[in-house]
């Protein structure tokens, strides 16, 4: 082993002085290498492979990210969807995720820039409401199969996005008769996104994408799927239309420069919902094994034995092997004879383990820490305080909130712009400027998407803290309205104007505020928001 020298370098060995013999610059090279493991092994960083048996084993890939996800992207897929139909808590997650971001489907609120377009209030909510009502007639047509709604699609995109890691869709022009939009949204299989027929990537063809010296999508590479399976035939799709139009809709998150497909939101914790899958599994198997009460019985009767005159108390039809007779199969309430001299030696399996239940919390925890959503939202299990309980709900709707923006950023909001074209150019909305101003198009786009709202733990003190967050202007009663029901209040205050005059026009009372006294306070509780004891 070389010498250390002061400052971390190392001393010229024998083997340096032969590669300096034959190849110089090799020789620096090598020295040069040499030296920085040595001054690497020296300071004081952690990095993989630099001591102790577990780093040494850390083997680090050194590839380009599109190389590392192609390379592992279809198991992790297939793997991910396996946990998505066999994993209660893989499944419990995906439908958490799903029904808190788009719920019954995210509803478009219209919201053309004013200002830009020169619109008054009256002119801004009369257009407003013309959009909504077209894309709702849009969207009552809008799958390709004719099968689903505008919000199971969005159910369908989400979920390809949590479980796949990405969802595809094509954006076709279909005529049908008697309906008047002919944009569709065609869901697809994201396995289908695959390189042409060699399979390897090249300079513009990366996973099934092919990209411009930016790493601009130009078109997907699509294999062809019939009933029989999968077919080596494959269909170039351009990401766009000669006239501008979108044709492809890839839906991924990208976590690093350059990456061009997606990986599962479950992939970071894949083997640990494995493996908590199996330990259910086998913890219930145990369960089951230590329910069944066997009797055994020693007789001297030469009729006795496993298949003796009690018979072994399982039926046939209810056997796993049943044509294998030299074994003897476990049942509630058996009855077993034996041959004379036999004797049963029983396991204990102990189960279930006192130990389970804290060991399958923290495994779902550190599972919903990393993906982001908390254990008591996971598995719905809200047995702590007021307090607790809240503060896990807000941490999730963090989470939500964010999901639900980018969802609808990336998935509503694109699809809406071709939807958008398709009505302008039909004659079906008149929004000046659309068509031959980059300006005002943006500004006619401009849209807000509103989903289910975040639910209450506690209504009262959830709305006394709502109220008091309006009265000193720390929100609106648009954003309190969204966060606790969920949909448009501008919509909900007229529609409770009608109502009121309809109330009126019976003689009828439609007062909200109480007439009787306060109920009195909680003398345990000091704060009407939250009680600080709990």
């Amino acid at each position: 082993m070389a010498e250390r020298v002061k400052g971390g370098l190392v001393r010229r060995n024998v083997i340096d002085r032969v590669v300096e013999a034959f190849d110089p610059i090799k020789a620096m090279e090598r020295y040069a290498a040499r030296s920085r493991i040595e001054i690497a092994a020296q300071s004081g960083f952690f990095t993989p492979g630099s001591g102790g048996t577990v780093a040494r084993s850390w083997v680090l890939p050194h590839a380009r990210v599109d190389q590392e996800v192609h390379e592992v992207q279809e198991d992790i897929r297939e793997g991910s969807r396996d946990l998505a139909k066999n994993s209660p808590i893989s499944a419990a997650l995906i439908r958490r995720v799903r029904d808190n971001v788009v719920g019954t489907g995210l509803l478009l609120q219209a919201k053309p820039d004013r200002t830009v377009l020169g619109l008054d209030d009256k002119q801004a909510q009369a257009i407003e409401r013309q959009i909504e009502r077209e894309f709702a007639l849009w969207a009552s047509t809008c799958d390709a199969t004719g099968h689903g709604s505008w919000a199971d699609l969005q159910a369908q995109a989400l979920i390809g996005r949590i479980r796949d890691g990405e969802t595809l869709a094509l954006l076709p022009w279909v005529e049908r008769d008697g309906e008047p939009y002919a944009t569709r949204v065609q869901m697809l299989d994201p396995a289908q996104l695959k390189n042409p027929p060699s399979g390897v990537d090249q300079k513009d063809w990366v996973n099934g994408v092919k990209v411009d010296d930016y790493g601009r999508p130009l078109a997907y590479s699509l294999r062809r799927w019939q009933p029989t399976g999968w077919q080596e035939k494959y269909e170039t799709v351009p990401s766009f239309g000669s006239s501008g139009r979108r044709n492809v809709l890839h839906l991924f998150e990208r976590e690093f420069p350059g990456q061009h497909r997606g990986l599962p939101m479950l992939y970071p914790v894949l083997r640990e919902l494995k493996q908590i899958t199996r330990l259910t599994d086998a913890e219930l198997d145990a369960a089951v094994v230590q329910s069944f009460f066997t009797a055994f019985i020693e007789t001297e009767n030469e009729g006795g034995g496993a298949q003796g005159m009690l018979g072994d108390g399982v039926s046939d039809s209810e056997k796993i092997d049943a044509s294998d007779e030299t074994k003897v199969e476990m049942g509630p309430g058996m009855t077993v004879s034996l041959f004379p001299g036999e004797k049963v030696q029983m396991a204990q399996p102990n189960r279930p383990s006192g130990a389970f239940e804290p060991f399958y919390r923290a495994l779902i925890e550190m599972i919903g820490a990393a993906v982001g959503v908390p254990y008591e939202v996971i598995l719905e299990h809200f047995q702590s305080s007021y307090s607790a309980s809240r503060a896990s709900l807000l941490e999730a709707w963090k989470f939500f909130r964010k999901e639900r923006a980018w969802f609808a950023a990336n998935w509503c909001q694109r699809i809406y712009v071709e939807f958008l074209r398709e009505a302008v150019l039909r004659g079906r909305l008149d929004l000046p400027g659309y068509l031959d101003n980059a300006a005002a198009r943006f500004a006619w786009q401009n849209a807000t998407w509103v989903g289910m709202g975040m639910g209450m733990i506690d209504p009262l003190k959830e709305v006394n803290a709502a109220e008091k967050r309006i009265n000193l202007n720390l929100s609106t009663w648009s954003d309190e309205y969204a966060q606790m029901a969920g949909g448009d209040w501008e919509a909900m205050a007229e529609r409770k104007q009608r109502e009121s005059a309809h109330l009126d026009d019976l003689g009828l009372s439609h007062s909200g505020a109480s007439e009787g006294p306060a109920d009195d306070p909680d003398p345990n509780e000091t704060n009407p928001i939250e009680n600080p004891n709990e």
